[in-house]
């Protein structure tokens, strides 16, 4: 089922919709801060209120590519892999090298099985900005070893994991992973 924002209407603040139960955001005299609270919900595992809170960011800031990140990542986290990965294109639309887009890209391609797919997105991630937000670039690299362990290229996923040991030393699941293989 697909995620839709609510159905407020933003268009016109001074006219809501007759059925909008909530205050119009942007005359309240403290309009909540929409990124702060799908934050706040993702800490609490509330994963499908963050994605309502990242929506209402994106109705007002749709070009916002770290948000259709945070809301892809709630995605993943609700497994609606397929919309996950749509958001994370379209955070990639918007900033064609970011690091976090592609990864979390990377993320729902492995969970959809579709590890060449993967692969390319998290070399692409390597390759890109090197903004990660809340991941890093050792992680990338494990999860690409993961892509080319399941693509039976054994070697070149060990190789992923030595680097991501190499970038993290304390990269427990490159550790994991390294040490399943040898």
């Amino acid at each position: 089922s697909e995620i839709s924002p609510n159905s407020q209407n933003l268009e016109n603040p001074s006219n809501p919709s007759q059925n909008d139960s909530e205050t119009n955001y942007r005359d309240a005299p403290e309009a909540p801060n929409w990124k702060q609270r799908g934050h706040q919900e993702m800490k609490k595992g509330r994963y499908r209120a963050a994605v309502m809170a990242y929506d209402r960011v994106l109705q007002g800031s749709p070009d916002a590519a770290s948000i259709w990140v945070y809301r892809g990542t709630a995605l993943e986290m609700l497994q609606e892999y397929e919309e996950a990965v749509d958001s994370h294109q379209e955070a990639i639309a918007i900033e064609p090298s970011y690091s976090a887009a592609w990864y979390g890209r990377g993320i729902g391609l492995l969970y959809l099985s579709r590890y060449e797919a993967a692969l390319e997105a998290f070399n692409r991630a390597i390759n890109g900005n090197g903004n990660w937000e809340s991941r890093s670039l050792a992680d990338a690299l494990n999860n690409k070893g993961v892509a080319l362990w399941h693509l039976q290229r054994h070697e070149e996923a060990l190789d992923a994991y030595k680097q991501a040991l190499e970038n993290n030393p304390n990269h427990a699941l490159a550790q994991e992973n390294l040490t399943k293989l040898q």
